[in-house]
């Protein structure tokens, strides 16, 4: 028995299929989506603790005792997004980072967009 084998020449960007696309756009999206979560944490955190509220995280809270308010969350929130932009990077090599994601935006949903909203929405603020 004789087996042929047969190499086929794939040009390259080939494996570019419509759906490769749709989960790169989906997985964009999620950085974004992310990343604007992490804008409305940092600057909901900075006006609740300026309307007297108490940083709930203990490492936040030791950064802005020891940095200040400003630069705390400015370090901590800059962190936050380069490890999302790494798990964005490593979306095209890796299953989890669409559900790293997915995971990242509903627990800041749930933790920081709700709580905040209902904390802040009946402050007034005076700057």
């Amino acid at each position: 028995m004789q087996i042929t084998t047969v190499a086929w020449a794939v040009p390259a960007g080939a494996d570019d299929t419509p759906a490769k696309a749709g989960s790169e756009r989906a997985l964009l999206a999620l950085l974004v989506l992310n990343i604007l979560l992490q804008v409305f944490d940092g600057l909901a955190t900075y006006l609740g603790l300026h309307a007297g509220f108490p940083e709930g995280n203990p490492i936040v809270a030791w950064g802005i005792e020891h940095l200040g308010p400003a630069a705390a969350l400015a370090l901590f929130k800059l962190e936050a997004c380069a490890c999302l932009v790494v798990l964005w990077w490593l979306g095209s090599r890796s299953t989890v980072a669409v559900p790293a994601l997915a995971a990242a935006a509903a627990i800041y949903a749930i933790a920081s967009v709700l709580p905040w909203s209902t904390a802040l929405s009946g402050t007034t603020f005076a700057f």
